[in-house]
């Protein structure tokens, strides 16, 4: 069978935010799949899959990721949701820099013809793959900023993800605390 690769731009929880998101993941007796804590994001745009590393690609990415200048995402995760095939955690309501962040990196790879035609945005991080009814359930909160954004290629087949680059996000007028 043959390897297939991705590429995607994505949040990662901070390390000390993994618990909180792997505590519900792991309560989930349902899951066949985990996705491994290395693993957990929130995917921001993504490419078609290939059948061989896409070097030219990643470095078309890491160029447009290059000319984004955003502030820090604040990262509210209050719903899990299933669908018949997976589970994941996603906002109860919408965020302007997560838009804003987003909305740049996709229209750039939308423009350059490398977004996935067949995806649209909708922020999750998905915990897990299963067989199920769908349901849709508040949970308390876990939030965090993100500070920064990062390009993976994902080896689809060998489930594992190498990151490529990260980029910084910072106030771009200052913050009051």
């Amino acid at each position: 069978m043959a390897v297939r690769h991705r590429l995607f731009f994505a949040l990662q929880p901070p390390a000390r935010h993994l618990p909180g998101v792997a505590r519900h993941r792991d309560r989930l007796g349902e899951l066949h799949s985990k996705v491994s804590n290395p693993r957990l994001h929130l995917t921001l745009a993504i490419t078609d899959d290939y059948d061989f590393y896409p070097a030219e690609a990643a470095s078309d990415l890491h160029a447009m990721a290059a000319e984004i200048i955003a502030e820090p995402v604040d990262v509210v995760l209050s719903r899990l949701n299933a669908t018949p095939r997976s589970i994941a955690l996603s906002p109860g309501r919408r965020s302007p820099q997560l838009r804003d962040l987003q909305a740049a990196l996709g229209t750039r790879m939308a423009r350059a013809g490398s977004l996935r035609k067949d995806w649209k945005f909708s922020p999750h991080v998905t915990l897990g793959y299963r067989d199920g009814a769908s349901f849709n359930r508040p949970i308390d909160p876990i939030c965090w900023e993100n500070d920064d954004f990062v390009l993976i290629h994902s080896v689809v087949d060998e489930t594992r993800h190498n990151t490529l680059a990260r980029w910084p996000l910072s106030w771009r007028q200052g913050r009051l605390l």
